[in-house]
């Protein structure tokens, strides 16, 4: 069903040089599912943003959420610097450990490369948005488990807990801890957007400053 009203109409998504240049110039070294034809195609014949990570890994893990829910999506955020994400903390500091996802490998120097683009949405690429604090949980509760069907049972429960905080983009009201904004469709080109490349550690310096 396609959302009529979307609100908002811009995600924020991280990636480093190598993900700008794949928005661009294709990747060759990757194949993609195309979820709008079923089928796979070459990285080096595609342009934009493209579905490929999982919001839930196929296994044990997913056995309790339907199949698409373990199909590669985009994945993006509500706000360049999401207060929430930055502020959060429990056993690791959350929005430096994405940042670091996200970025290049160190240069020479050390530096390490974070580039930020916009992605215009259209109500056809039914985005929404699920509260990643259900996975935090279930990381806490998982590494104090030692039994191992209990263990199987909070990955399980916690990542249906994860797919059913899920709502529209368009009815999402800011009230979730950490928002991620999820696609399953591939994005045009001519709908990401450059908007700058940074230093990873000297942007969450200043995002931290300005928290």
């Amino acid at each position: 069903m396609v959302e009529k009203n979307l609100d908002h109409k811009v995600m924020y998504h991280f990636t480093n040089r190598a993900g700008w240049k794949g928005v661009n110039e294709g990747n060759t070294d990757f194949v993609y599912k195309d979820p709008r034809i079923g089928k796979y195609v070459e990285g080096k014949n595609i342009r934009g943003l493209w579905p490929s990570r999982r919001l839930i890994s196929q296994g044990l893990e997913s056995q309790l959420v339907p199949f698409e829910v373990t199909e590669p999506a985009v994945f993006g955020l509500p706000e360049e610097k999401p207060e929430s994400w930055i502020q959060y903390k429990d056993c690791i500091n959350v929005f430096d450990y994405l940042m670091s996802c996200c970025a290049g490998f160190s240069d020479e120097e050390g530096r390490r490369d974070l580039v930020l683009l916009s992605v215009d949405l259209n109500p056809e690429d039914n985005p929404f948005v699920v509260d990643y604090l259900h996975i935090r949980h279930l990381a806490r509760d998982f590494s104090t488990e030692s039994n191992p069907i209990r263990k199987q049972t909070i990955l399980s429960e916690g990542n249906r807990r994860y797919w059913e905080s899920r709502v529209p983009l368009a009815n999402y009201k800011g009230n979730f801890t950490l928002p991620e904004i999820v696609i399953w469709n591939p994005i045009p080109q001519d709908r990401v957007h450059f908007v700058w490349e940074k230093d990873l550690y000297l942007f969450l310096d200043e995002a931290h400053y300005r928290s």
